[in-house]
């Protein structure tokens, strides 16, 4: 084992655990949980694994002057851990902001349905899923999958905007407000998948 190897192994550790979180996170929000408390409580433990990543990075870089193949692993994992984490953040934005559409939400309640969410949701799922399975297993074919899938999102983000310009109700504004976080989650995903695309091609 070469003296670097620990290091990375420390950095791979904490990505995992941060993957976990994510996966926890993407778990209740498919099941229509959007617990605000649950959701900040894993978002600030996703945060603190983000920063350990980064002070890891930091030390390792300046103690062992990895290779470039190391190097390109080790900014990557630092992308993958900030973009995970804002995947954390944004979920928690939308919890906050459904708590206080709460009564509005409210199951049962047939007039205010976020049908552009909920058909932007699971694709959003399926980007952040893929893109922590193409960091361990780098695919050029899974890579451009997530790429068209961020595609699909921005038709739904159009879509929710053009729903609110002709109908602005308190519903499509919450729809779209949502779209727009879900958005961003897809846009994180799809920068890493691109940064893992040059990896591959270098």
């Amino acid at each position: 084992m070469r003296p670097i190897d620990r290091a990375l192994n420390q950095i791979n550790e904490e990505l995992n655990n941060i993957m976990s979180i994510v996966l926890r996170i993407a778990k209740m929000v498919v099941e229509g949980n959007w617990d605000y408390v649950e959701i900040r409580k894993l978002s600030g433990e996703a945060m603190k694994i983000k920063d350990n990543i980064r002070e890891v990075v930091i030390r390792t870089i300046a103690r062992y002057q990895p290779t470039a193949s190391d190097l390109y692993w080790i900014f990557n994992a630092y992308e993958m851990s900030y973009g995970l984490y804002r995947f954390t953040r944004y979920a928690l934005d939308i919890s906050r902001m459904f708590s206080y559409f709460k009564d509005t939400l409210e199951e049962g309640n047939s007039k205010c349905v976020l049908n552009i969410s909920k058909n932007t949701l699971p694709i959003v799922i399926d980007m952040i899923t893929l893109t922590m399975d193409v960091f361990n297993k780098p695919n050029k074919n899974t890579i451009e999958r997530i790429i068209d899938l961020e595609k699909n999102v921005d038709e739904l983000y159009r879509e929710a905007i053009e729903k609110t310009h002709t109908s602005a109700h308190i519903c499509s504004c919450i729809d779209l407000v949502t779209v727009i976080f879900l958005e961003r989650m897809a846009d994180h995903g799809s920068y890493i998948a691109q940064k893992l695309m040059e990896t591959i091609k270098s």
